[in-house]
């Protein structure tokens, strides 16, 4: 079970995995400041907040509460991240090589307070709803004709793209996890803008090939999302 927020943070999209719940006794706090000082840290918890703006309409009233139930064992938390779409790749390469590092630092390591540890990430499988207008249509096998046997499969320049990111995001934090999340079909496997039941057997031949071209590029796929066709 995974529960998902969305989040804008260069377009990715902020996610939770399922939570374990712990006892009262062994919960600990961990807080980001408003003004970036600390970043998921224990120190940060005891920080003055910033006041709030002056044309604030009104002051939060809400407050967070954690019931354990007395039952002890909850469900198992995967890891906290964010999501790898087209349009994160976009924005960040259209960053310096020095803000590059400095954004990857600050997303995947645990250094001190310069970086949030994230270590779950899903990433998009070939084209989304969140693909930037300038790249287009795409997926691993472009072809104006069904071809069954994927023989035109080819990452592209988005895929290789998001791989390269991928690279740089194991590179700092090995122990990210990475869930693949199942988008869109090539369009010629589609009937009425899903999944055609005659095109199954080539759609899991397109992700095995997926998964053996991210492998092959230093980046195993541990987790992935279902298909599901209506």
């Amino acid at each position: 079970m995974m529960v998902w927020f969305h989040l804008a943070f260069f377009n990715l999209g902020i996610l939770l995995a399922a939570a374990l719940a712990r006892s009262p006794s062994e919960t600990s706090c961990f807080a980001t400041t408003e003004d970036g000082k600390y970043r998921l840290s224990e120190d940060g918890c005891g920080a003055p907040r910033l006041s709030a703006p002056k044309n604030a309409s009104a002051k939060a009233n809400w407050q967070i509460y954690i019931n354990d139930f007395e039952s002890g064992y909850k469900q198992e938390i995967v890891g906290f991240g964010a999501a790898f779409t087209d349009a994160a790749v976009a924005s960040f390469n259209w960053l310096s090589q020095s803000d590059q590092e400095k954004v990857a630092k600050e997303l995947f390591t645990l250094d001190g307070n310069e970086g949030i540890g994230i270590n779950l990430v899903r990433h998009t499988i070939g084209q989304s709803d969140l693909t930037p207008a300038n790249i287009g249509k795409w997926s691993y096998d472009e072809s104006d004709m069904p071809d069954v046997n994927i023989s035109k499969f080819d990452l592209t320049a988005p895929g290789y793209a998001m791989l390269r990111w991928l690279q740089r995001m194991r590179a700092m934090n090995p122990a990210t996890k990475l869930l693949g999340s199942i988008w869109s079909p090539p369009e010629w496997m589609k009937q009425n803008n899903n999944l055609h039941w005659g095109y199954v057997d080539a759609w899991v031949l397109y992700i095995e090939k997926y998964l053996a071209a991210f492998k092959q590029g230093g980046v195993s796929v541990d987790y992935l999302t279902m298909q599901v066709s209506v």
